[in-house]
């Protein structure tokens, strides 16, 4: 239902009045579900709780057409850790791949730790700093070289470990 919704797991905990942690324990079919938490989840998505007990999965129509889900998205629009597609387009990789690999920064051979240095000095991409770190960036950026023709790689130490990018020409 979340998925159908396009609400985050945080979105959801949030909108259901449910721990963040139970929430995920729930999403991962490691908890079993009380009959009040069953009434908060069902509440919030606006179907009868004793479908939550139902093998079969619960399909939504139309999400955006359901009150408590179209004010929860007109009360928090502006989260984005509550949409999936909002958490999406502030990955890291959206991020590097549609807007940074675009900076003169990335003209030039560029190392994991030179982005997030970039990144942390740069005005317009200060909102970024808690999610850009090294190993994410790294990620990311093998992630991208892989995935898609941006990137040209070369191995920094010929071990396979450590590698620098730079903007395809």
């Amino acid at each position: 239902m979340l998925e159908q919704a396009g609400l985050t797991i945080v979105g959801f905990s949030h909108g259901a009045n449910i721990s963040l942690n139970h929430a995920r324990t729930i999403k991962n079919g490691k908890a079993s579900i009380s009959s009040k938490t069953a009434g908060k989840i069902a509440d919030f998505f606006c179907i009868e709780a004793g479908l939550l007990f139902l093998p079969k999965a619960i399909k939504i129509k139309d999400p955006l057409n359901i009150p408590t889900i179209q004010k929860f998205y007109d009360e928090n629009i502006q989260n984005d850790k509550f949409f999936t597609v909002k958490a999406k387009e502030n990955s890291v990789t959206a991020i590097l791949k549609e807007k940074i690999i675009y900076e003169s920064l990335m003209d030039d051979w560029t190392r994991s730790k030179e982005i997030v240095t970039y990144v942390n000095e740069t005005k317009k991409y200060k909102k970024y700093n808690n999610i850009f770190n090294i190993r994410s960036v790294s990620k990311a950026l093998g992630r991208i070289y892989a995935e898609s023709n941006l990137l040209e790689r070369a191995d920094l130490r010929e071990n396979g470990k450590v590698f620098i990018y730079k903007r395809k020409q």
